[in-house]
């Protein structure tokens, strides 16, 4: 099904968008991106991309306004909400937006659909069971397979440990209870852990996405668990937390992490050897598609009908030895 997805997405890049990426038009487009937040190196990296995208755009003729608005706080659905319809407000054509919460932000899709805007969800999925029995709908969901994601991370964990002795005594820091990545990440981490008997999971908590929770997360896991020797964080930023807690606590070399994301810092821990490895998305790309796909669906009136639901972009777990393809990956 992932294949099919993703040969779907080539032939779209490939013949559907080339209308739209080479067309003039004297019209002026109104895009609104509302990430979760821009306080978060992912979403900063999502808007570079959506803005690569609009000068790309220009340079063949189609005239985008983008703009750029996200909630102070990750965690703030009601603010995203609140922006979604500003958005709809002011007159955009189309809004594309990672969820926050995935049953939140249904209200402000019923309301696009109604005004005719045009809805990309990217990387942070709504529900889409509850959406559609409500009567809404989106263009499409453009992210990373997060189920996917985990389970390489958990390969990556289970092979690092492979052959020693157990039980090893890992942690899971989560991301946000109830958001749809944090969901699929652990599932797919504890999917794949699972196939290496020797390691054992012995605490998995949240930490809400944020470097200050992960700290103190990665503090009560070692308290609680003395012999703890890796752990899997959801996003680098919680990992960054875990690895000053682990310096702090002198426990460089005794416990692992594991992450995921690939942000600049994240890639920067990994190089310093701080970080064994994290997981790399498209960020970049993901807004650079979503803006692409916006101005397809503008431009060309019925070519939603042909669009796949869901549109996977590739993750990779990146180490030292395969780090010079982070960039390939994230930009």
């Amino acid at each position: 099904m992932k294949r099919t997805i993703r040969f779907a997405l080539a032939i779209l890049l490939s013949v559907g968008l080339a209308g739209s990426l080479f067309a003039q038009t004297s019209k002026t487009w109104k895009i609104s991106l509302i990430p979760q937040t821009m306080s978060n190196p992912f979403f900063v990296e999502m808007a570079a991309g959506a803005q690569k995208a609009v000068s790309d755009l220009k340079a063949r003729g189609t005239n985008i306004v983008l703009s750029v608005q996200a909630p102070q706080e990750e965690t703030d659905a009601e603010a995203q909400l609140g922006l979604v319809e500003n958005a709809i407000t002011k007159g955009a054509n189309a809004i594309i937006f990672p969820a926050i919460s995935p049953d939140g932000l249904i209200p402000g899709v019923l309301e696009a659909n109604k005004a005719g805007v045009k809805i990309i969800n990217v990387d942070s999925g709504l529900n889409f069971d509850s959406l559609a029995k409500q009567g809404g709908k989106i263009v499409c969901y453009i992210g990373s397979d997060n189920v996917q994601g985990g389970q390489i991370a958990g390969q990556a964990m289970g092979e690092f440990f492979k052959g020693q002795a157990g039980p090893i005594e890992v942690g899971i820091i989560e991301g946000l209870p109830g958001h749809v990545n944090a969901m699929a990440r652990k599932k797919g981490f504890l999917d794949a852990i699972a196939a290496y008997s020797n390691v054992k999971v012995v605490a998995s908590q949240t930490a809400n996405w944020d470097m200050n929770q992960g700290y103190q997360v990665m503090q009560n896991m070692m308290q609680s668990h003395p012999y703890i020797k890796a752990v899997f964080g959801s996003s680098d930023q919680m990992s960054l937390g875990a690895i000053a807690a682990i310096k702090d606590a002198g426990k460089k070399d005794q416990v692992t992490v594991f992450s995921f994301d690939a942000t600049t810092a994240g890639l920067q821990a990994v190089q310093e050897g701080t970080m064994y490895g994290t997981v790399a998305q498209y960020p970049t790309q993901m807004g650079y598609m979503s803006v692409q796909t916006a101005i397809n669906v503008l431009t060309n009136p019925g070519s939603e009908v042909q669009m796949p639901p869901k549109i996977f972009t590739k993750v990779l777990f990146i180490t030292k030895d395969n780090i010079e393809q982070a960039d390939k990956v994230t930009k």
